[in-house]
């Protein structure tokens, strides 16, 4: 009866943590996936660059940019669906681009972390030729960078990426109870 005691002390001991946990665990967002792939080297530039998270976000918690190699804006309007956010990329050399977050946690605590691809040569199509300008046209103007951020309350920072521990905690929780019910199982056997 003693060791079936401790067993089962320890087995309750570890549930009890582990429900503790779990809240605290699921307060901070994360980044879940995102397309294309961080560390991707394309081809063909994609029309948007899509952010997954594990958690619904909100339009004024949420901020994206994308830079081009050399750090100027090559994104537009950030679009916040669900959990998912959605930014136009505008490519315009080949090279490293990056697309950086942050957004807010169910508990205000902001997450912010970065997405960087690479666009080949052949992914940024080549500019063409403008045909010289005539005496009596005016000279050409710039067009201003198409980068739209939402406001981000003021709050302290976290790191972005999946919780690995989040995963570790839920497993640990599942193999308890899994423990649990064959401890139980086998103190029945062993009274009939």
């Amino acid at each position: 009866m003693g060791i079936r005691w401790v067993r089962v002390s320890v087995v309750a001991a570890i549930v009890g943590v582990a429900v503790l946990l779990a809240p605290a665990a699921y307060a901070h967002n994360s980044l879940a996936s995102s397309t294309p792939a961080n560390g991707a080297v394309l081809n063909t530039a994609p029309a948007t660059v899509t952010l997954k998270f594990l958690a619904k976000l909100t339009q004024q918690g949420t901020t994206a940019t994308i830079a081009d190699p050399a750090g100027d804006p090559a994104g537009g309007a950030v679009q916040v669906n669900g959990a998912t956010v959605t930014v136009p990329l505008h490519p315009t050399v080949a090279g490293q681009y990056t697309v950086n977050y942050k957004v807010a946690s169910a508990d205000g605590h902001t997450v912010q972390g970065k997405v960087a691809f690479t666009l080949t040569a052949a992914a940024v199509p080549a500019p063409a030729p403008s045909p010289s300008p005539s005496p009596t046209e005016a000279a050409p103007t710039t067009q201003a960078a198409m980068t739209t951020q939402a406001a981000v309350p003021a709050s302290s920072t976290g790191s972005g990426g999946p919780a690995a521990w989040v995963w570790l905690v839920i497993a640990g929780a599942v193999l308890a109870g899994a423990v649990a019910v064959l401890l139980a199982r086998r103190a029945r056997m062993q009274r009939a």
